[in-house]
């Protein structure tokens, strides 16, 4: 038999272990009703922040809202900032192209500024003149890739005829005996004429199409790679001008090419944030369909 001094110690014993097991039990109860809530408020956040993307889309929301209550669930709120992407001299494809697919650029009412004490550059140089030039950039080390750039216009003196101009160009010159390419200007990786804000590096290649020659009104600008397969590249374009920006120079900038919309949504200690651009349709079916048909391809010179 225990002696009551023994007894007390097991008792004790027993006591401390039902003690640790309960504590354990019962963190382990709050640990996973802290998870739960945590997954029900994130949850809850980026249906909020969708709630603010939908309502800027559908243009229930317009311009900049902070802390909107949700209406499912006024409690949650979401905040919605919408920035234009506009006035800008270089603009890069927002996605990646496989060969043959397409990045269109919008050109139309093309702003323009122009430095103190200097001549205007119109209608000269300068957007809508019959010498304006843009650059296009395009290729990645390794892939010999190919462009075809088209110009969709309105010419005067009738507005409601439309033109349709192309370039081809291809670094490559075993391909260009067969498909009538042009030869860009350069062939190596020229960082002044083609960089790369995004990742601090620069296209390989770049031509200089001068749209003023064929364009009194332009419309649209399309990039289409070739050659690079299945290959991801980004193309991009930018403005050349009669001299720097600033000072006594004059330059001109890409218009509106649609919006940057970011929602942010609350639920309780949980945000969520989303992005979306919002661009402008493409050009008519039509337009790609008549361009990009036939079983060849047209270089032109400038």
């Amino acid at each position: 038999m225990f002696k009551s001094g023994q007894a007390l110690l097991v008792v004790l014993l027993m006591l401390g272990v039902a003690l640790t097991i309960g504590i354990s039990i019962a963190s382990r109860s709050t640990t996973e009703v802290e998870i739960s809530t945590t997954q029900q408020e994130a949850a809850r956040a980026l249906e909020a922040a969708e709630t603010g993307i939908e309502k800027a889309l559908g243009g229930v929301v317009v311009g900049n809202v902070v802390d909107q209550p949700v209406d499912t669930n006024p409690i949650d709120t979401y905040s919605v900032n919408v920035q234009t992407v506009a006035g800008l001299q270089q603009l890069v494809s927002r996605t990646y192209l496989v060969g043959g697919d397409i990045a269109t650029f919008n050109i139309e009412d093309i702003p323009s500024t122009v430095g103190p004490g200097t001549p205007t550059p119109t209608p000269n140089e300068g957007p809508g003149g019959p010498n304006a030039r843009v650059r296009v950039c395009w290729g990645e080390a390794g892939v010999s890739s190919a462009v075809e750039v088209s110009l969709l216009s309105r010419q005067n003196p009738n507005p409601k005829d439309y033109f349709v101009r192309r370039w081809a160009y291809d670094p490559d010159g075993s391909r260009r005996g067969s498909n009538n390419f042009m030869a860009p200007p350069v062939a190596t990786p020229n960082p002044t004429m083609c960089p790369r804000p995004d990742s601090g590096g620069s296209f390989r290649y770049y031509a200089e199409p001068v749209i003023g020659k064929v364009a009194t009104k332009p419309l649209y600008l399309q990039v289409r790679t070739l050659y690079n397969g299945e290959t991801p590249q980004q193309v991009g374009v930018s403005t050349v001008n009669g001299s720097p920006c600033g000072g006594a120079g004059w330059c001109w900038f890409f218009p509106m090419q649609g919006k940057t919309i970011t929602a942010v949504g609350v639920a309780g200690q949980v945000t969520k944030r989303l992005q979306v651009t919002e661009s402008f349709a493409d050009p008519w079916p039509i337009f790609a369909d008549v361009i990009f048909s036939g079983s060849g391809s047209v270089g032109h010179s400038n």
